[in-house]
């Protein structure tokens, strides 16, 4: 999901919600989404 910019200076990840200060602050946050999700994968 790309990272896109909102309204009054927001950023946000895809669709979510904007929440995010700066695009580096959604960035970080999106790859540490990949990284628990990916983890998650092998554990059942």
């Amino acid at each position: 999901m790309p990272v896109k910019k909102c309204s009054k200076g927001k950023w946000r990840i895809g669709s979510g919600k904007c929440m995010y200060k700066t695009k580096k602050s959604a960035q970080k946050a999106y790859q540490a989404y990949k990284a628990k999700k990916h983890s998650k994968k092998g554990k059942k």
